[in-house]
């Protein structure tokens, strides 16, 4: 506590605080989300493409980037199968080959619903154009983020949708490129998307489960 220091008769106020000193609340985590997006504009079409953007909603996000892939149908059916005697089982399932490779869209939608804040998107390209999800755009995305300091995870959540023709190489190198980023800064860690997931109790045709 400060004391007060007279030097001439009088009357002196000091006031002494009872509260506790107040504690700004600050980011503890702020990510960078990569990969595709419906548009990516701020003035004019196309002027955010492999450009850092801060955000801090969902309707940030869908004012730049726009909204999920609309040809993406992942709608599920649900069968009940009355085996008698009051037993029944359900059956739930959706077609795979109709859900899009698109996924950032969704990514960040799950970010908000679960109380995220501020986060940098970087869109690699729009998903309007046509073409797979490419490793070269993704790891030049990568690339922009590297010198923004206040990220400290790296998302990129269509990594597992890039062409497997390969056996996973392509796949391998924007994975590497994450954690080799992360090393190399030691600010930041990457969140991996797995490269498949073989379903329970099957057979992995390239014995690799």
């Amino acid at each position: 506590m400060a004391v007060l220091k007279l030097s001439t008769p009088g009357v002196y106020v000091q006031e002494i605080s009872t509260l506790p000193p107040s504690v700004a609340e600050v980011e503890t985590a702020i990510p960078a989300f990569i990969g595709y997006t419906e548009k990516a504009d701020r003035l004019v079409a196309g002027d955010l493409v492999m450009i850092p953007n801060k955000i801090g909603s969902l309707s940030d996000f869908e004012q730049f980037y726009g909204g999920p892939p609309t040809e993406s149908d992942d709608s599920i059916t649900i069968t009940v199968k009355d085996s008698g005697n009051n037993q029944y089982e359900i059956i739930c399932g959706y077609d795979t080959s109709k859900r899009s490779k698109y996924c950032l869209y969704y990514s960040i939608k799950h970010f908000y619903d679960n109380g995220g804040g501020t986060c940098y998107i970087v869109a690699a390209d729009t998903f309007k154009t046509p073409g797979v999800v490419s490793k070269d755009k993704l790891k030049s995305a990568l690339d922009v983020i590297k010198d923004v300091d206040e990220v400290t995870l790296l998302a990129i959540p269509e990594t597992p949708a890039i062409d497997q023709s390969d056996g996973g190489n392509a796949y391998k190198e924007v994975v590497n490129a994450m954690i080799n980023q992360a090393y190399d800064l030691k600010d930041r860690f990457a969140i991996i998307d797995p490269y498949k997931v073989t379903a329970k109790n099957s057979v992995d045709p390239n014995g690799d489960i």
